[in-house]
């Protein structure tokens, strides 16, 4: 498996020989062409139609929330609610919960994540979300895309809390607004020394 950020939340995965872009935003023009483009809601920095242009193709499988329906009918997308899952090749896709009070209201939108399982690998992207209970249902996480930032997302405090009740093994940073990575890694890593945090810069390279 190969991770590189982007910005952001946007990451592109190389996984079972195909090519998975998580939120696509501010992506390269001569970017590599997404087999499968996971969408966890509709925001300007977590879904763009330029960054969408520049990745799809023909056979290019598009997965969002049930609720965004300009972007079903734009993309001829695939829907999932939160509990759901889709299977492409070998790759399962499963739809998890992420919410905050105020911008991404749980009852209001129905927002997601996703839980990638490829193998015996498990790969968490929590979208924007702060940490619910819910959580504590998830399967132990070999990789965790976890946000940082605060006011839009769980903060620092919530990552760390997250992070150990999924029982990663190693975490991503990302929507870290003014948070600096390192700080957190620091904080992580001292607390839980059995969790490694990979901390990608924004345009950073790549981490197998």
């Amino acid at each position: 498996m190969k991770i590189h950020r982007i910005i952001q939340s946007c990451f592109s995965i190389e996984l079972n020989e195909k090519i998975l872009y998580f939120d696509p935003f501010k992506i390269d023009y001569n970017a590599e062409k997404a087999d499968i483009i996971l969408i966890t809601h509709p925001h300007f920095d977590h879904y763009s139609k330029t960054s969408m242009n520049r990745i799809i193709n023909d056979d290019t499988i598009v997965i969002c929330p049930k609720r965004c329906r300009k972007i079903l009918k734009k993309w001829n997308a695939r829907g999932l609610r939160p509990g759901e899952q889709t299977v492409i090749d070998d790759i399962n896709i499963r739809a998890v919960p992420a919410y905050t009070r105020l911008f991404h209201n749980k009852i209001l939108f129905n927002w997601i994540g996703y839980i990638i399982n490829e193998g015996s690998q498990k790969i968490y992207h929590a979208g924007d979300t702060y940490y619910i209970p819910e959580m504590e249902e998830f399967p132990e996480i070999d990789y965790a895309f976890l946000p940082i930032g605060g006011i839009y997302t769980m903060g620092v405090k919530g990552a760390i809390k997250t992070a150990k009740v999924i029982k990663a093994k190693h975490v991503i940073p990302m929507h870290e607004r003014k948070k600096d990575i390192n700080e957190f890694k620091e904080q992580l890593e001292k607390k839980y020394p059995h969790i490694k945090v990979n901390a990608l810069q924004k345009r950073s390279s790549s981490i197998i």
